[in-house]
C-alpha cells in the first residue's frame, strides 16, 4: 500500500468516526432538549403510583392509580387501549413556546391560570409529589393550552392534541371487556370449571398454542384466539358498587390469561345467574401475581354481564380448543 492509499484510508476512517460521533451527539442533544421541555423530565410509568386529574367541571375529575402493572381509574381498570395515551400524555407533557418568563397576577388571570381548566398532579412511588401542571384556556387556534407549573412561574403553550382524552368522563375510560388483554400477546390461558382445571394452553416459541402436558399435544390456535376474542368482545353491563352485597354464588367458570409483557395474570370468574334476569350473570375479575393464590390488593372488580345461557363462555369444553386437523401445513 503506497502513501496515497494510506492517507486516503486514514481520511475515510476519520470521516466515518466523525459521522458516527455526530449521529450520537445529535441523539444526545435531541434527548437533552426533549427532557428539558418536559414538565416531569426523566419520569417513567414505573416511577409513578398516582396521577390526579382535577377539572373545572367535576364530571371530568378522577384519580389514576397504578396497581400491579396496570392503571386503575378510581376502583376500576383503566381502558387498556387508552392507558398509554392517558398516562403518557400526562407524564410526557411538554411546554413549547414561552409566553411569559415571570408573569404578573393580571397575566395569569388573562390566561385563566388563576382558575385553570385542568390541574394534573403526579405522585411518585415514595408518596412525594413531582408537581402540578395547570392548564388554563386554549390558544386562539384551539391547538394548545396555556400551561404553568407554579404560581408566578413561566407561562408556555402546551400541545392540546395529546390531551383529548382529558375531555372524556371516567365512565368512558373504564375497561369494560370481560377479559381485558391483548389477545396476540397472551402466552398462557387456563380454563377452570367448578374448581377443576379443564385445560392450560401455552404459547411456545413458534407462536403456536399447546396443551400443557404431553398427552394432548397441540391446540388449534385459530380456535384459541377466537375464544379469547369472544371473551374480550363481551362487555360488562354494570360494575357493582362496594356497598352492594348480592349473593353471587360459587365460581362456575374461571379464565386466567397471562400476557408476555407482564408478571401478573388477569383472572375472570363467572358465578351464578341473576334470579330476576336469567340472561345476566354475576362475575368478578382481578390481577394476580404469578405464583400467588389471592388477588392483587385493590384490583378486585365485581360486575353483572349479559351472557346467553347457551354461550360456550359459560359452558367451555376441551373440544373448543382441540386441533382436529388431519394435517397442518
Amino acid at each position: 500500500m503506497n502513501r496515497t492509499h494510506i492517507i486516503l484510508s486514514v481520511a475515510v476512517l476519520a470521516l466515518a468516526s466523525f459521522y458516527v460521533w455526530s449521529k450520537f451527539h445529535k441523539m444526545e442533544t435531541t434527548e437533552r432538549e426533549y427532557q428539558a421541555a418536559r414538565y416531569f423530565p426523566h419520569t417513567e410509568e414505573k416511577d409513578v403510583t398516582t396521577i390526579k386529574v382535577f377539572s373545572k367541571d367535576p364530571k371530568f375529575e378522577y384519580v389514576l392509580t397504578r396497581k400491579g402493572d396496570q392503571w386503575y381509574i378510581g376502583q376500576h381498570l383503566l381502558d387498556v387501549s387508552q392507558t398509554h395515551q392517558l398516562v403518557s400524555s400526562v407524564l410526557e407533557l411538554n411546554h413549547e413556546r414561552q409566553m411569559f418568563a415571570e408573569p404578573t397576577d393580571k397575566e395569569e388571570s388573562e390566561f385563566r391560570l388563576d382558575d385553570p381548566q385542568y390541574r394534573l398532579t403526579v405522585i411518585k412511588n415514595d408518596g412525594s409529589e413531582l408537581g402540578t401542571v395547570k392548564l388554563g384556556k386554549r390558544t386562539p387556534d384551539y391547538n394548545h393550552f396555556y400551561g404553568q407549573m407554579t404560581k408566578g412561574g413561566e407561562i408556555s403553550t402546551v400541545p392540546a392534541y395529546t390531551l383529548g382524552v382529558l375531555e372524556k368522563q371516567p365512565k368512558e375510560l373504564t375497561e369494560e371487556a370481560l377479559l381485558p388483554v391483548e389477545v396476540a400477546a397472551v402466552e398462557l390461558f387456563e380454563v377452570w370449571v367448578k374448581g377443576e382445571k379443564l385445560c392450560s394452553l401455552e404459547k411456545r416459541d413458534d407462536k403456536k398454542f399447546f396443551f400443557q402436558g404431553k398427552d394432548r399435544g397441540r391446540a388449534d390456535e385459530t380456535r384459541v384466539e377466537g375464544f379469547l376474542n369472544q371473551l374480550k368482545d363481551l362487555k360488562v353491563g354494570r360494575f357493582l358498587d362496594p356497598e352492594e352485597k348480592p349473593t353471587m354464588g360459587d365460581v362456575r367458570v374461571k379464565y386466567l390469561a397471562k400476557v408476555g409483557y407482564s408478571e401478573y395474570q388477569v383472572v375472570t370468574e363467572l358465578m351464578q345467574r341473576v334470579a330476576v334476569k336469567r340472561q345476566l350473570i354475576y362475575g368478578q375479575r382481578y390481577l394476580q401475581k404469578v405464583g400467588q393464590d389471592s388477588p392483587e390488593e385493590g384490583t378486585l372488580e365485581r360486575f353483572v354481564i349479559d351472557i346467553p345461557t347457551s354461550s360456550k363462555v359459560v359452558q367451555p369444553t376441551l373440544e373448543a380448543f382441540e386441533d382436529r386437523r388431519a394435517a397442518v401445513i
